[in-house]
């Protein structure tokens, strides 16, 4: 059985968008941006963490990839005034995914190749990495 290109696409997007929603998840987590940095503090009420009051911000992220695109959405209402980086609360990057989630893909992307590389080789064909 040989993979076909669309399928190893549609493989290479889906590990791209899960590195992409754990490291949100993360930031949600840990308070921080795609960068390490901590957000602005921010008064919540009860100890609540920033940003995450009702959870609904937090679980609306959509993404999609296209191509080497991955597009992320939001369609709460109050994202854009929530997560403005220039108030210290930046959730999407903006100069490129951080180093550790790039390992993240890499990693992914390996393992997935080294895993299916007889069925995506044609004979005579190496994959070396």
């Amino acid at each position: 059985m040989t993979i076909d290109q669309k399928e190893i696409i549609r493989v290479f997007n889906n590990i791209i968008n899960s590195a992409v929603k754990r490291m949100i998840k993360k930031e949600f987590d840990k308070e921080s941006n795609p960068y390490g940095q901590k957000w602005t503090k921010k008064k919540v009420p009860n100890g609540q963490l920033q940003m995450v009051d009702t959870g609904k911000l937090k679980s609306s992220f959509q993404y999609s990839t296209t191509g080497f695109t991955t597009t992320i959405n939001n369609k709460v209402s109050y994202f854009e005034h929530a997560a403005d980086p220039e108030k210290g609360r930046m959730v999407i990057p903006e100069h490129g995914l951080p180093d550790d989630v790039k390992k993240d893909i890499e990693q992914n992307v390996k393992s997935y190749l080294n895993k299916n590389a007889k069925n995506i080789l044609r004979p005579g064909n190496e994959l070396k990495f």
